[in-house]
């Protein structure tokens, strides 16, 4: 036995369904445009924050984000050296 549907595709039907697949192909590339700046700041932070801890620098994630968005963030005296 096969299954045969109840339903007959006609042409309007296969250009909505790739109308509906085009659009949601639109959203996902503009979500996907909104999300990754995020991750890239986010891993961008990371990993200046572990570059730091290499060099035994204890500023946290948060300092080292409030220095990319141009705060002033005072640290440790033993840890501002010129050095």
């Amino acid at each position: 036995m096969s299954y045969i549907p109840s339903f007959t595709i006609t042409d309007e039907i296969l250009e909505l369904a790739i109308e509906i697949t085009e659009i949601i192909e639109r959203i996902n590339l503009l979500n996907s445009l909104i999300v990754l700046p995020k991750l890239r700041k986010i891993n961008l932070i990371k990993s200046i924050q572990s570059s730091l801890a290499i060099e035994n620098n204890s500023m946290s994630q948060s300092q080292t984000q409030d220095i990319i968005n141009g705060k002033l963030v005072i640290g440790p005296f033993n840890e501002s050296s010129l050095i």
